[in-house]
């Protein structure tokens, strides 16, 4: 069998959307989603040693998004880091856990943003 006749593939390119608060709605789109574990992939310059902040809490997000929708918060975030470098091109996966906590942890991030941005436009809306 190929990558893509994998049995426990259950979504590719799924759109989610999440209501954060009254005034902010996140929608994206899960690359993959296989059995207990989301999978994304990001084209880079670089060869990360672990997987980049805004990676993580873009997958965190989509994890919450995903129990939002499902019920279902997976276990697993894989990051497919396609390389491009000067002289070659790398593949590279790195898995980190996804919990309870640090999804919440994101979408906190994603909360106090969405609070922070309305000040400002209330601020703007009064000058």
């Amino acid at each position: 069998k190929s990558e893509l006749d994998k049995p426990d593939m259950l979504a590719v390119e799924r759109g989610l959307g999440m209501q954060v608060n009254a005034g902010l709605i996140i929608t994206g789109h899960l690359d993959v989603v296989e059995g207990d574990a989301l999978r994304d992939t990001k084209t880079i310059g670089t060869t990360p040693g672990e997987i980049k902040g805004e990676h993580m809490a873009q997958g965190q997000l989509y994890a919450v998004a995903l129990l939002a929708n499902d019920g279902v918060l997976p276990k697993t975030l894989k990051l497919d880091y396609l390389i491009k470098l000067k002289r070659e091109k790398r593949a590279l996966t790195l898995v980190a856990p996804i919990t309870a906590e640090t999804a919440q942890r994101a979408l906190d991030r994603v909360v106090l943003t969405a609070r922070v941005i309305g000040r400002a436009i209330a601020e703007i809306v009064t000058l």
